[in-house]
């Protein structure tokens, strides 16, 4: 699987701060614990990063991790709950905008941090982050240009 996310990270590693791989078998144990359904790209790039900070503002929330507690995707969910997020939206980022997985359609959303609404979606993990997250930072940092696939 091919992420423009992971192309940047292996071209400026200085802007990225992963956690750390997981294990497959470790990552799909802990997901059936939680009983949780993700979309097959977050999967991938926790497989491959265990997620965590990039840029100066971004955070992925990773399964586990005892580095900083306050970033498990776990423990997130658990508190944004108690703020009445609902049960159906699983929160993955937060930074410039909070991102859920709509559990049910497996859709990526940007919502309100306050009212949980959504105000735009994406039907990937590339799609948002390509749409949503790089256009931000793109000039600051001198990524590559993106090419159009033709």
């Amino acid at each position: 699987m091919q992420l423009t996310l992971l192309i940047d990270a292996k071209a400026r590693p200085e802007l990225f701060y992963w956690a750390g791989p997981i294990e497959n078998k470790k990552l799909d144990s802990w997901l059936d614990e939680m009983r949780w359904l993700i979309p097959d790209d977050l999967k991938y790039l926790w497989s491959e990063t265990g997620g965590r900070d990039f840029f100066e503002s971004e955070t992925i929330f990773y399964p586990f991790s005892s580095l900083y507690p306050y970033d498990q995707i776990a423990d997130v969910n658990e508190y944004q709950r108690s703020l009445g997020l609902p049960q159906n939206y699983l929160v993955f980022h937060s930074g410039i905008y909070l991102s859920i997985i709509e559990t049910i359609s497996q859709r990526f959303l940007l919502i309100d941090a306050k009212t949980y609404k959504s105000i735009r979606e994406f039907r990937s993990l590339e799609e948002w982050y390509v749409q949503a997250i790089r256009p931000e930072f793109e000039n600051r940092y001198s990524l590559s240009p993106l090419h159009s696939k033709d």
